[in-house]
């Protein structure tokens, strides 16, 4: 497929130059300027070939002497040749061919010139992808599913399950915002558009690095930065900003009520491990797990005793087997699993289920 595209986009360069000769000429009927039009809408990739030929041609006067030398002998030989077709489907049999063959002569020298202006930059242009200023979406995940999104700008998004966000890009910024579950985000360099992510009060601001951001459903927010640097800042602690840098390992936590905490030392590698499949706590809270839990298990994981929600995690489980997760953290916890044709209840080793 990349294959492909290279030679789509080599042929448009080609026609593309040739039509810029084309419209040079003092003597352009209309029917020549009709062809051209019809040439530009036919694609995308025409009218950005256009463009880029038409940069190049503005660039033409720092080509040294030997180049348009060059170019000059090229636009001799073609001369000698009868054209084979013309750009936008104009045979060299058409009404108006001789007097575009008599033409070529005198134009030659600039088709030659931009045969040059090509071939010295059409590596450059083939590799060279047009930026995309803007991406607007909404990607969501289903329970149990994750997944990588490729934004306009080169930069990557790992989602993890039941998990949403918004993309909104344009020419002066880049801004995602996280509505629920988490996300780790790979940013592509660019100084001139920060990247920013929103989720709920915490915003996290970038310019190239990685970082992950949660959004749990008791409102409370986590920031934990792999590379780079990251600032996070949030209206509910006015006048205060943490600047979190890679290797520090120290991850940033917002609570309602409390607003921005910490940053607190953890180890970053465990903290973004269910990118790998795996999740890994160190004395996390019971609640925050069996959150996870519950964006990967179609039955949802209930704790019949709100006390023990602050009680501390610590273990290492697979996202792809979540019975033995399940069974996993109750054996650590001292907890019975017991299933109910709703829900998959934990609770305290021999408590009977309280009456509804």
């Amino acid at each position: 497929m990349k294959d492909m595209d290279r030679t789509r986009r080599q042929m448009a360069l080609d026609e593309a130059a040739e039509w810029h000769v084309t419209l040079q000429d003092p003597e352009l009927g209309e029917a020549e300027l009709h062809a051209w039009s019809r040439w530009m809408e036919a694609s995308p990739e025409n009218a950005r070939a256009f463009d880029d030929i038409g940069r190049l041609w503005e660039a033409a006067g720092q080509l040294d002497d030997d180049a348009v030398t060059r170019a000059r002998a090229d636009a001799a030989a073609q001369a000698v040749e009868a054209p084979a077709g013309r750009p936008g489907g104009m045979p060299a049999g058409s009404p108006g061919a001789p007097r575009r063959r008599a033409r070529r002569a005198a134009f030659g020298w600039a088709a030659g010139l931009a045969a040059v202006l090509v071939v010295a930059c059409t590596a450059w242009l083939l590799g060279r992808q047009p930026p995309v200023a803007f991406d607007e979406r909404v990607v969501s995940t289903a329970i149990g599913e994750r997944r990588q999104l490729q934004l306009g700008d080169g930069s990557t998004v790992d989602l993890d399950a039941a998990s949403e966000v918004v993309v909104r890009f344009n020419r002066d910024a880049r801004g995602v915002t996280l509505l629920r579950g988490r996300a780790y985000f790979d940013v592509a360099h660019d100084p001139g558009r920060e990247f920013t992510v929103v989720a709920g009060d915490v915003t996290s601001r970038a310019v190239g690095t990685a970082f992950a951001v949660a959004r749990r459903d008791d409102g409370s927010i986590t920031v934990t930065v792999t590379q780079g640097r990251v600032r996070v800042e949030s209206p509910a602690s006015p006048g205060r900003s943490s600047l979190l840098e890679a290797g520090s390992d120290q991850r940033i936590a917002y609570t309602p009520g409390r607003g921005l905490e910490g940053p607190h030392d953890l180890n970053a590698g465990f903290a973004t491990a269910w990118r790998t499949g795996t999740v890994v706590y160190q004395s996390e809270p019971l609640s925050r797990v069996i959150d996870d839990l519950n964006r990967h298990s179609r039955r949802p994981i209930r704790l019949l005793d709100p006390s023990l929600a602050a009680v501390e995690v610590t273990g290492l489980w697979q996202l792809g087997d979540i019975d033995a997760w399940i069974e996993g953290l109750a054996k650590s916890l001292q907890l019975d699993v017991v299933h109910t044709p709703e829900a998959i209840e934990l609770r305290p080793a021999g408590q009977d289920r309280p009456d509804p």
